[in-house]
């Protein structure tokens, strides 16, 4: 989404630029320069939560987002609670993305919708939604800006681990939410074990919140010597210890586009989703993909990331 935020940005360099997210993805937007405001919104709580609580939320959200009395409102994910919502900030301008097989709530809004396009990167339909507003186009504008407290967290993180100068750090990212899109652990082992052999090579291990158990089922596979384990970390923290790998390889999952983000060439590993659409960005990012993902294969991946090494 950063390419489309940052063409709204040199469109429109004097305006207020808010962006509602899901709160645990408001970090990310906070390493976004051209972002003014980020409004977090807890959706898992609204939903699960108490019905009086979550009713109060969302009144305190619509006020929010309708008090400032937005000149243009623009909905990039298009779900039904955000296309409401997008009417209900009463912009003056409405306008959302309109997506494949999916729900989609007209009456929401006062602009043609831009209609998603499966073969097209997911980036390129955000920034096809600004394209009528005049904005510029650059999809290789996608890097997260890091502070200089960002900067400092990732040479943390490699004090932390006694990670020496010359060591080529390796992350593995073995999480991903379902288990259709996880590549197995013992899997992610025997590529461990492979890697092993690679001259001044270190694996990291990092996983998501309530994923832990896979990260260390990868260490209890493995033959050779444990990696480093770094599971659990908040996003910003994450993003930090991502910017001190050389290649990260990860699931089709969020952390995959956050290490891209970051300016690590990423491969991804597919199986359910399309890498046309979900592909790590990044000239030097590669993809794989393979369905069931349980036959991609460690050689197969290994082969790619030596590769991935050498360049």
């Amino acid at each position: 989404m950063f390419p489309a935020i940052r063409a709204l940005r040199s469109r429109f360099p004097k305006s207020h630029l808010a962006m509602v997210v899901g709160q645990p993805y408001a970090p990310v937007l906070e390493m976004c320069s051209a972002v003014d405001e980020v409004i977090a919104v807890d959706r898992v709580a609204m939903r699960d939560g108490s019905k009086l609580v979550a009713l109060r939320d969302i009144l305190l959200l619509v006020r929010k987002v309708r008090s400032p009395r937005f000149d243009l409102v623009l909905d990039f994910h298009s779900f039904r609670e955000t296309n409401l919502l997008s009417l209900c900030s009463a912009g003056r301008y409405r306008m959302g993305v309109q997506r494949f097989q999916a729900p989609y709530l007209s009456f929401c809004f006062n602009l043609p919708p831009v209609l998603e396009d499966k073969s097209r990167h997911v980036a390129e339909t955000f920034l096809s939604l600004v394209q009528p507003l005049g904005a510029l186009q650059n999809l290789d504008d996608y890097q997260l800006d890091f502070a200089a407290q960002d900067v400092a967290a990732g040479k943390r993180f490699c004090r932390t681990w006694g990670v020496s100068p010359g060591t080529i750090l390796l992350g593995m990212n073995v999480g991903a939410g379902s288990p259709g899109r996880t590549w197995p652990p013992e899997r992610f082992a025997e590529l461990a074990d492979l890697l092993s052999h690679e001259k001044n090579v270190t694996v990291v291990v990092f996983s998501g919140p309530g994923e832990s158990h896979l990260a260390r089922a990868v260490v209890d596979a493995m033959r050779t010597p444990p990696p480093i384990l770094a599971d659990e970390l908040p996003l910003r923290s994450l993003a930090a210890a991502f910017s001190q790998c050389r290649v990260l390889l990860s699931n089709d999952t969020g952390p995959m586009h956050l290490a891209a983000a970051a300016g690590v060439p990423t491969l991804g590993l597919f199986s359910l989703s399309s890498p046309d659409h979900y592909r790590p960005l990044g000239p030097r990012s590669r993809h794989l993909r393979r369905t069931p993902i349980q036959d991609l294969t460690a050689e197969e991946v290994h082969a790619v990331l030596r590769e991935m090494l050498r360049n």
